[in-house]
């Protein structure tokens, strides 16, 4: 019961940090402090990150209980994305060099063009790693189920 309140609550903050980026609110604009160059859309970002990361994971329930070693390794992969998307402000900031994570065009590594490019590889990474490995454990499920109905 518990992990389903998780999961209904992971979910609903994923919908509201989607239905902000995606509508464009200017509430992504405002700082979050007073005359900071922080803005909230960093923070929503961030959150939607976690929580979307944390959602197929508590979704992929089949991975808890499960003992077979592919399983454990995909609750280590899901579990090493769930780190990565708690660092990604960081990292950002760390690439970008400002917590707007903007980039230049310019020689200089941090906040550069190139800088850039790994910012938005380990972004994109996030997505993806947690949907290929949903649709992994979706691809297993569907071969266990047609494997007991050739045996039947």
């Amino acid at each position: 019961m518990k992990t389903k309140a998780i999961t209904y609550l992971s979910s609903i903050i994923l919908i509201s940090c989607l239905i902000l980026i995606v509508t464009g609110s200017p509430i992504l604009n405002v700082p979050l402090f007073k005359e900071s160059a922080f803005p909230l859309g960093t923070i929503v970002s961030w959150i939607g990150l976690i929580a979307f990361t944390f959602t197929i994971y508590l979704i992929s329930n089949k991975i808890h209980r499960a003992n077979i070693s592919v399983h454990k390794i995909i609750r280590i992969a899901f579990g090493s994305t769930v780190i990565l998307a708690l660092l990604w402000g960081l990292i950002g900031f760390l690439f970008a060099g400002n917590w707007a994570f903007t980039f230049q065009n310019h020689d200089a590594f941090r906040g550069g063009i190139e800088a850039s490019r790994y910012f938005w590889i380990i972004t994109s990474t996030l997505v993806l790693i947690p949907v290929l490995l949903f649709l992994v454990l979706l691809l297993m499920l569907l071969i266990k189920r047609s494997f007991k109905r050739s045996e039947q």
